[in-house]
């Protein structure tokens, strides 16, 4: 059905056009739903609200389903547009691809699946068939599955890949199961805080989702935590569509990371659960996010896990990859320009809080592998190498001041991970995600120097296995007549690994 232009459209009408296709079934035979048509109309009239063209279907069947596939595709078609799939309703995973499941279904076998429900990949095909610029798939589908006996495979959705300029978000993890509520509840939770941080319509769409990730975790205490797979180069408002990125100037930069600081070290100070989720909420994608998150799992574990896809990389587990006073790490360093090769041996000799500190204080890292001290200075707060949710497409930025010899640097680091690949070491070839960092250093006298850094992170234990740096003057720099000059390169792998005697 066509949808109403709500009162935002005109901000976003010199903006590349935006069609959602919205469905909500609940009308099933069996294991009906109380909340699914509720939610797919509250998504659907706030999508409207922010200027999409919405193609809205409730208890729709499959050839009403198919139908509307079809026509989105048509309204899309070579406007380099912007496609969005918002599903609630029953969903179920054979051979690792997820269908939709219309109302009028009557399925008695896994094989009548691909028959008679919707193939979550055909309507991503549809929207790159015609040529969209980027697609968005949400999947409030993940209900307990009432098929399960027999008739189909695997519990919850199955993960997938996010194809080129695509977004992905599941009401929970893969491979587990979503809460609908009761018919009191009126929406389900995901929904509920889906449309309530929609309401943020210049949020970021990457921030929008990890807000509702954490009310989600929240609500459900860790029994329902979302999952997000993103392969986007490009920013997106669901208010104004395709964006460019935010640039901050030095001094704003300055400013917001010395306000983010002042409020992290109230909340670090507290260390209740709500302090840490009012955090997440504030700065969903912040400095001292991933430590927020780390002391969040140390309070309370989330109860599910994602499933992974034979032969991706699995989820990291930021409990279960913590150091141990006593191990051992032995790094590799080769300086490029002094031409000079040398062996770190770094043992923890000491653990306080998160903070790990190796052979007493030369080396201290966070128990997500953030670098708080090494051989250049001090960072504060500390450089973000790893993230808990990596994933091919993540970004974060880690802004931070580098202390050494009592002189204090201004740096930051925009990070992105950009493969999944396997790294050959002494110690095996260990499948990595590959992340690449590029920032700037600027000294007190307004030098700066371009920063660039690759890191290969295990994508098991989230450890850091190797880094190449590069450091060159910046073009602008002040009084330099030498801009671009190399001054450091350098490269440093862990050949061996010795855990402490549990």
């Amino acid at each position: 059905m066509a949808c109403l232009a709500g009162p935002l459209a005109d901000a976003a009408a010199a903006g590349s056009p935006r069609v959602a296709l919205v469905v909500g079934n609940g009308r099933y035979a069996q294991a009906p739903l109380p909340n699914a048509v509720n939610d797919a109309r509250a998504v659907a009239g706030t999508l409207e609200k922010l200027g999409f063209t919405v193609l809205a279907l409730t208890d729709a069947k499959r050839d009403e389903m198919a139908a509307a596939v079809a026509r989105a595709g048509e309204q899309l078609r070579g406007q380099n547009g912007v496609g969005l799939l918002y599903y609630a309703g029953h969903g179920v995973q054979i051979d690792w691809r997820n269908y939709m499941l219309p109302v009028d279904e009557q399925i008695e076998s896994a094989a009548d699946v691909a028959q008679q429900a919707i193939d979550v990949a055909r309507v991503l095909a549809a929207f790159q068939a015609a040529s969209t610029r980027m697609n968005i798939v949400v999947l409030d589908a993940c209900r307990d599955n009432p098929f399960a006996s027999g008739r189909t495979s695997g519990r919850g959705l199955a993960p997938m890949d996010a194809p080129a300029g695509t977004f992905l978000a599941y009401a929970t993890a893969p491979g587990n199961v979503a809460e609908d509520g009761t018919a009191s509840d009126l929406n389900g939770p995901y929904a509920r805080f889906l449309v309530q941080e929609l309401a943020r319509p210049e949020a970021r769409i990457e921030d929008v989702f990890k807000r509702v990730r954490f009310a989600v975790r929240r609500h459900t205490q860790g029994r329902q935590v979302p999952w997000e797979s993103t392969s986007l180069v490009e920013d997106f408002s669901f208010a104004r569509g395709i964006v460019a990125a935010p640039r901050l100037d030095r001094q704003e930069r300055d400013e917001a990371s010395a306000r983010e600081l002042a409020d992290w070290q109230r909340v670090a100070a507290a260390g209740s659960l709500d302090d840490l989720y009012g955090y997440l909420q504030r700065y969903p994608s912040g400095l001292f996010a991933e430590l927020a998150r780390l002391r969040l799992e140390q309070q309370q574990r989330a109860a599910v896990q994602p499933l992974g896809r034979p032969g991706s990389a699995p989820q990291i587990d930021v409990t279960r990859r913590q150091y141990e006073v006593d191990d051992l790490v032995v790094w590799e360093l080769h300086d490029r320009v002094q031409r000079t090769k040398r062996d770190l041996n770094f043992r923890v000799t000491s653990i306080f809080e998160e903070r790990v500190i190796f052979s007493d204080g030369r080396y201290v890292l966070t128990q997500n592998d953030a670098t708080v001290f090494d051989g250049a200075g001090e960072k504060s707060p500390p450089i973000v190498e790893v993230v808990a949710d990596m994933a091919v497409g993540r970004r974060w930025r880690s802004a931070f001041t580098n202390t050494y010899n009592f002189v204090a640097y201004r740096n930051f680091y925009d990070s992105r991970v950009v493969a999944l690949e396997e790294l050959t070491t002494p110690m095996g070839v260990i499948p990595t995600f590959r992340v690449e960092h590029r920032g700037e250093q600027v000294y007190p006298d307004g030098r700066v120097l371009d920063l660039s850094r690759t890191t290969w992170v295990d994508a098991k234990r989230g450890r850091v296995l190797r880094q190449e740096w590069e450091h060159r003057w910046a073009p602008w720099s002040v009084g330099m007549n030498h801009a671009g000059r190399l001054v450091f390169s350098g490269v440093m792998q862990v050949v061996n690994e010795k855990p402490a005697r549990r």
